[in-house]
């Protein structure tokens, strides 16, 4: 992911992404409908949350087009399929060093079989 800004000092602040499952046969078509609602077999699984407050060191100083700077913000959402859980973590390079820091998962909507 990555987000723009105009301040070499944002107030970096929550970041959040929904994890969707799919778990009907075959390829759907569509994830959403005109409407945007979900297509049949998908569904929320999960929310992931992180506060971004400590990646402010991994922000980069950038030139516009138009000549105007601004301040790019570069980071992963990881996450580790195959326990008994999901585990998520951020990754972000910060002068030189990758970094990681703990991500918050809330769960959505139960599977449906």
């Amino acid at each position: 992911f990555s987000q723009a800004f105009d301040s070499p000092r944002p107030d970096l602040n929550y970041f959040e992404i929904s994890l969707i499952s799919y778990s009907y046969d075959g390829e759907p078509m569509w994830a959403k409908d005109k409407r945007g609602v979900w297509a049949n077999g998908f569904q929320n699984c999960c929310i992931i949350s992180a506060n971004l407050a400590t990646l402010s060191g991994a922000l980069e100083p950038k030139v516009g087009a138009n000549g105007s700077k601004y301040w790019r913000l570069y980071f992963d959402v990881c996450i580790r399929f195959g326990g008994t859980e999901l585990e998520a973590y951020l990754e972000w390079e910060e002068n030189g060093i990758t970094r990681t820091s703990a991500l918050t998962i809330i769960p959505g909507d139960p599977i449906e079989a």
